[in-house]
């Protein structure tokens, strides 16, 4: 047997790498809906961190504050710095892993792969975040491109050299299912948080 007829038993028809399993790039629609299972718990952990804040000794120093604003903006400041941090920890481990994706990818099937199917170094992983980041700040441009891209590469694959890869045959009830409940945790952890902050600026300005 050639080394083109081997190469050629690891790639589908359409020359894209598919690793253990038959695989596809995955479109956009279904990897907007992991990055919301992604966003959603990275939510509720900054949701949970301002709720400690608002309860420790910082939110104590400003409860004799008249001004909600100037109450609420340090726990506020401090949470998005940390969950910037999260995040930035959070995807380039997670695609890096040997799991190749972060918790909402592997709901979702999917995995970030190099040209050849293999796993992305953390280093590749980070350069692509910090590309992500431009992708959402360019009005999403960067992201929009995976719906218009032959390979559905975004900007940010582009720039790393990476493709997003899904089974050909999933379970959809289930990624369904599991994204809904992810949602779901977040959006309640969400107004549990706000609920309390209100109750907190309003108990500090009587």
């Amino acid at each position: 047997m050639g080394m083109g007829e081997g190469s050629a038993r690891g790639r589908q028809p359409g020359g894209f790498p598919v690793g253990r399993i038959p695989a596809k790039p995955a479109g956009l629609w279904v990897r907007v809906a992991a990055f919301l299972v992604d966003a959603a718990l990275l939510f509720t952990i900054l949701c949970m961190g301002l709720l400690v804040l608002l309860l420790t000794s910082l939110g104590e120093a400003f409860r004799n504050t008249t001004d909600p604003a100037l109450l609420l903006s340090p726990p506020l400041l401090v949470s998005a710095g940390l969950g910037l941090l999260a995040a930035f920890l959070y995807f380039p481990l997670g695609e890096s892993s040997p799991d190749q994706g972060t918790m909402g990818k592997r709901i979702f099937e999917l995995r970030v792969v190099d040209q050849e199917g293999r796993r992305i170094a953390p280093a590749r992983a980070a350069g692509r975040f910090l590309v992500k980041i431009i992708s959402f700040a360019a009005l999403l441009a960067g992201v929009v491109m995976i719906g218009m891209t032959q390979r559905k590469q975004g900007l940010h694959d582009l720039a790393a050299d990476t493709l997003v890869l899904e089974p050909l045959v999933t379970d959809t009830r289930l990624r369904l299912g599991m994204g809904l409940a992810a949602v779901a945790i977040s959006l309640t952890a969400f107004l549990a948080v706000l609920a309390l902050a209100i109750t907190f600026v309003w108990s500090s300005m009587r």
